[in-house]
């Protein structure tokens, strides 16, 4: 799970038109571990990548199905999260590549949610992904 986790962060540092809304050095993967009193130099827009689970399968042999969970969150306003979502759609929807041992042969978007919590100004869009992969 973490080479598709990496490939994801690679791959989308490298998409300008994303790039352009969340700098690059404000995408992780894994949660952010930061204490409270450090968590006002975290750079929004944001972008978190974390692994949900992974399914291996028989048939054929070394494949695997891979969730992936991509949280964006803004502080500016709601249009900014959902110009992020759409772009990362767009950079990673039905994408193959190598990764380290993996080879990913189909990935596709398995829906989105979106919260707002206004008292702190803060939009959150979570977007699952579903890989398959041979390893």
């Amino acid at each position: 799970m973490l080479n598709i986790c990496n490939q994801f962060i690679t791959l989308l540092q490298g998409y300008a038109p994303l790039t352009n809304i969340i700098n690059s050095k404000n995408m992780f993967v894994g949660p952010v571990d930061i204490v409270k009193e450090q968590q006002n130099t975290l750079g929004f827009p944001m972008l978190t990548i974390d692994p949900v689970s992974e399914v291996w399968a028989t048939v054929p042999l070394s494949t695997r199905t891979t969730r992936i969970q991509i949280d964006i969150w803004s502080r500016n306003n709601e249009m900014e999260a959902q110009n992020a979502y759409e772009q990362i759609v767009a950079a990673l929807n039905y994408q193959q590549y190598d990764s380290g041992t993996s080879h990913i042969f189909w990935q596709r978007g398995d829906g989105a949610t979106s919260m707002s919590e206004m008292d702190v100004r803060l939009w959150h869009y979570m977007a699952d992904m579903i890989i398959w992969s041979y390893q």
